[in-house]
């Protein structure tokens, strides 16, 4: 990865290197061989290498290799934190080529005066942030400042450039920023055990061709074939200023199909249709969902208990039903919900208040979300949806009805319809199961390297659905929601999908078998390439 990378970004013997966040030493090590290798002295080399690191131990290993290699000490090492390093001011001096992988680091640990630092070093770029950022987005953008006119940029970085939304505005400017933006991306894991899905991000602002291109190859292997195609690839221009980039992994003919179908006045977005909604956060499932067993243990009154959903796997048809529920409950499965909405008088002699102060003595009451509402143990929002979207799906995401009338916790979504009469409701739920649909939650929805699709609540209200025309088409979804059922409980997933697409992409879009097929396979070909991360496949 390091070779190409320098190989693309590194042209002349006198180009100027800089790795924002070298660690020991990787990218820099090899951009003194690509130097070499260009006809650059080992002194020239050495002194056109620049790198930032903030782990003192790391950077003096970095020094140690450089060294080793070149039998030369670089000067050209600043152990300091990126975000208060700016060219030519502060740090190293705009270059020609930046090079290097950011951290990873989560939103919710990216906190602050680093995090503090970060967003007002992005602001002088004109790039705007949101709070659910991680580290890689404004490390990439601050890099970007590095380049002197004419500069590459070649990084590797999470997949989530391609598919979430905080990274819109990351996407934009480097749109606006540079001639012309490719995105490498593989179908295997590059890196073994890591769940963190990668891509390489290479940058040029001179190119002249502009726009954008997204290559899939099967592995790292694939790098050598690419380095001679790579100019002959063509790039994108329409279309691609907003929204995520994950349909670039499709071909141009699905994407051109898929997005003519969308256009449609009979598919619509979720949000047209119905509000998703996050479950309840109880702060504590393992405590606020007992166990029948547990109820009977503490003698807890009906009047402060619902039921609830368990986890999305122990759902696994369209349907949940009241007698699913009981199953469940019979077999020791967490589907009580605590629910008690009011404060209670503990003169009252409640027997929940036996459990409520076990909770006090295992520090429930000390947690986050507890001790953030009053009084500590009332779950607040707890409602019964009309059906359910799971929050993340490895096979397929599903619409399930909610016939047992179960409150959902915070790990599946609540979906609200317009219409919630039991049969409007039983017909969206059908509806959900055909390929276009399917294919659109792979678009908004983002993946892991553990094959896992997640679906955010605003992500999920951007899934489309095909409006039945006609009674016709109503009436036979209605009565295939059985089948359609029976289908995902045995896992025969095609065989659900296939029920959907006869009667709405065949039957009211018009679609001929050919097209189907078409649009099956784009569908196949995104939900392959997430799952295959799933069964363990690794370079």
């Amino acid at each position: 990865m390091a070779d190409f990378l320098a190989g693309w970004a590194v042209r002349q013997c006198d180009d100027t290197v800089l790795d924002p966040g070298c660690g020991e030493g990787v990218f820099l090590l090899t951009a003194y061989h690509r130097l070499h290798k260009l006809g650059a002295s080992a002194a020239q080399a050495i002194a056109q290498i620049y790198g930032v690191e903030l782990e003192q131990c790391a950077c003096e290993k970095t020094k140690n290799a450089l060294q080793q290699v070149s039998g030369l000490n670089i000067s050209g090492l600043a152990c300091e934190d990126f975000f208060q390093v700016f060219p030519d001011l502060l740090g190293p001096p705009r270059v020609d080529a930046v090079l290097g992988n950011p951290p990873y680091v989560r939103y919710h640990h990216f906190t602050g005066d680093t995090r503090w630092r970060a967003l007002k070093a992005v602001e002088r770029a004109g790039v705007c942030l949101s709070r659910l950022t991680s580290a890689w987005a404004p490390y990439l953008v601050h890099a970007a400042s590095f380049l002197k006119p004419g500069g590459r940029l070649a990084m590797v970085v999470p997949a989530e450039l391609l598919q979430v939304d905080y990274a819109e505005p990351v996407r934009r400017f480097l749109l606006n920023h540079f001639a012309n933006v490719t995105v490498v991306a593989f179908e295997e894991r590059v890196f073994p055990g890591a769940l963190e899905d990668t891509v390489l991000l290479l940058a040029e602002s001179d190119g002249q061709a502009r726009g954008l291109r997204v290559v899939r190859l099967q592995n790292l292997e694939g790098l050598a074939d690419l380095a001679g195609e790579f100019d002959r690839l063509p790039l994108r221009r329409e279309g691609v200023e907003e929204g995520k980039w994950t349909r670039f992994l499709l071909s141009d003919e699905s994407i051109d199909l898929y997005e003519s179908l969308v256009q449609r006045a009979d598919v619509r977005p979720l949000d047209e249709l119905a509000t998703v909604d996050i479950g309840v956060v109880t702060g504590k499932n393992d405590y606020f969902l007992l166990t029948e067993t547990a109820v009977r243990w503490w003698e807890i009154e009906p009047r402060f208990l619902r039921p609830a959903t368990p986890k999305a796997r122990l759902m696994p048809g369209a349907v949940f039903t009241a007698e699913e529920w009981a199953t469940l409950r019979d077999t020791g499965a967490p589907c009580f919900l605590l629910n008690c909405q009011e404060e209670l008088a503990q003169a009252e002699k409640h027997r929940v208040w036996r459990y409520i102060a076990d909770g006090v003595a295992r520090g429930v009451h000390e947690g986050y979300k507890c001790r953030t509402r009053s009084p500590w143990y009332s779950v607040p929002g707890v409602r019964v949806p009309p059906a359910f979207l799971t929050y993340m799906a490895h096979e397929i995401p599903r619409l399930i009805a909610n016939y047992a009338g179960a409150a959902n916790h915070n790990l599946i979504h609540g979906v609200y319809f317009e219409d919630d009469q039991p049969e409007a409701v039983a017909l969206r739920v059908a509806s959900f199961y055909n390929t276009l649909t399917m294919l659109s939650a792979e678009l908004v929805g983002r993946s892991y390297g553990g094959g896992v699709l997640k679906l955010e609540t605003k992500e999920s209200e951007r899934i489309q659905l095909i409006e039945p025309a006609d009674e016709d088409t109503r009436e036979r979804l209605f009565a295939a929601l059985d089948q359609i059922d029976a289908h995902l409980r045995h896992r025969a997933f095609d065989a659900a999908l296939a029920i959907g697409d006869a009667i709405l992409l065949q039957g009211q879009l018009g679609l001929d078998e050919h097209t189907l097929q078409r649009l099956r396979l784009a569908y196949r070909s995104l939900r392959g390439r997430r799952m295959s991360r799933a069964h363990g496949k690794t370079q």
